[in-house]
């Protein structure tokens, strides 16, 4: 997928990302909420995923939080561990092209070829990771990173 087709359903996402939850507010859940509603715009916008969720920090391990896809969601994660606990413990975004040669992987599903987790912020204060799995081996890069950290900034950094 070229970075014209990506950029225009990010731009869909936003859109609707503002109304709903963002600049004009039409909802305004809390947190968990948020990530609820959240995780929904983005299997409706982004193309080709198997699962979008968020995992939230509890003491030294991340438990699943609000997600969509048709797998189950591996819980427990050790901080380190995986891709998403790799992101929690450094908070910086990783983006893996071909999760079956990521060293640290944990595999939940046999769908999953490439990984973006991002780390998740509300109020300042670092709270998970947005961990999105896509179908195809290379699917995520910058403008990915750019646009979701803009998503997330919205849902977050506005209420």
């Amino acid at each position: 997928m070229d970075n014209n087709q990506k950029n225009n359903y990010y731009q869909s996402l936003l859109t609707e990302t503002k109304y709903i939850l963002g600049y004009d507010g039409k909802y305004t859940p809390g947190t968990i909420g948020k990530m609820a509603i959240s995780t929904a715009l983005l299997s409706r916008h982004i193309p080709d995923l198997v699962f979008a969720g968020y995992y939230l920090l509890s003491g030294s391990q991340l438990e699943i939080g609000p997600y969509q896809g048709n797998i189950i969601a591996c819980t427990p994660i050790q901080l380190g561990k995986g891709v998403c606990g790799t992101c929690a413990e450094n908070q910086k975004t990783i983006i893996v092209e071909d999760v079956n040669l990521y060293p640290n992987y944990i595999a939940c599903d046999t769908e999953t070829n490439s990984e973006i987790v991002l780390p998740v912020f509300v109020n300042n204060k670092f709270s998970g990771v947005l961990d999105i799995d896509g179908k195809n081996i290379g699917q995520f890069d910058e403008t990915d990173v750019e646009n979701l950290e803009h998503f997330l900034n919205l849902i977050f950094s506005r209420h």
